[in-house]
């Protein structure tokens, strides 16, 4: 078997602002160019880099997602096994809640392939820069929102939450139309455990489009069925407030905050 080399790249959610330079000449580069981008202005620009690009075809009909990703990594794979030199590129970031890409990045590297994977600029990236917050003040945890209902965690209202794929909670496959009004229902009871009923979350859809602007809803923790929902939606909970600081590792740290604390409680509201 000839050794291939297989390169992973994401286009950002908007390809002509977020492609980085570096995945430009992947694709211009390599012999074989398949994608899986979700709008025709994108595809469109991955044409004109490489003629010979090609679409990762794939069947939304089928009951589990995960079987249509499963055929996208043989797809992936097929040419770099014949030794050529592939570039997959994918909406957004090639490895976040992208299942293809890591699975054929680890057995490529297994088959002895040579790998390299280009980040991207995310949702979560876009979504840091249009709600302005920094991840870094309050902390943040990010969870699958079905994962997130499947898997209960000791949760921490003092912490950012981001809540994944809203648009297909409660299911394993594309179409969630009842799954989506239950799961929703479900998520309410379990985040008003921990929120005020009139705690104000954030229901984000990035801009894809250089003329476009985000989708921004900011709704009650109680009025989370009121929210206009996409497949490509998030939600974002902001802290209720900072978390308490322990007297014993401020004084060991001997750290002043001259009213940093207090100026930080009351910005999370």
């Amino acid at each position: 078997m000839t050794n291939g080399q297989l390169t992973l790249v994401g286009t950002g959610l908007d390809i002509e602002k977020h492609l980085t330079l570096g995945a430009k000449h992947a694709i211009e580069s390599s012999e074989v160019v398949l994608y899986a981008i979700n709008n025709a202005r994108a595809e469109a620009y991955v044409k004109r880099l490489n003629s010979a690009a090609r679409m990762i075809e794939y069947d939304r009909s089928q009951q589990f997602r995960r079987s249509v990703y499963e055929a996208m990594v043989e797809t992936i794979l097929a040419p770099v096994r014949e030794g050529k030199k592939v570039c997959a590129v994918f909406y957004g970031h090639p490895n976040i809640f992208v299942y293809a890409t890591n699975q054929a990045q680890r057995t490529a590297r297994k088959e002895g392939h040579a790998v390299e994977s280009l980040p991207g600029i995310s949702a979560q990236d876009c979504l840091f820069a249009d709600l302005g917050f920094d991840p870094a003040t309050f902390g943040v945890r990010s969870h699958e929102c079905t994962d997130f209902l499947l898997r209960p965690r000791n949760s921490d209202p003092h912490t950012g939450l981001i809540l994944w794929q809203i648009g297909v909670i409660g299911t394993l496959g594309f179409h969630a139309a009842e799954s989506r009004a239950r799961g929703l229902s479900m998520l309410k009871d379990v985040l008003l455990d921990q929120y005020p009923e009139d705690h104000k979350v954030y229901f984000y859809v990035a801009a894809t489009r250089p003329d476009n602007k985000p989708d921004i809803q900011r709704i009650a923790v109680g009025a989370l069925e009121r929210a206009r929902i996409t497949e490509v939606t998030t939600l974002y909970v902001p802290p209720i407030k900072a978390a308490p600081i322990d007297p014993a590792v401020k004084e060991a740290l001997d750290i002043t905050f001259h009213g940093e604390q207090k100026r930080l409680s009351k910005s999370t509201r």
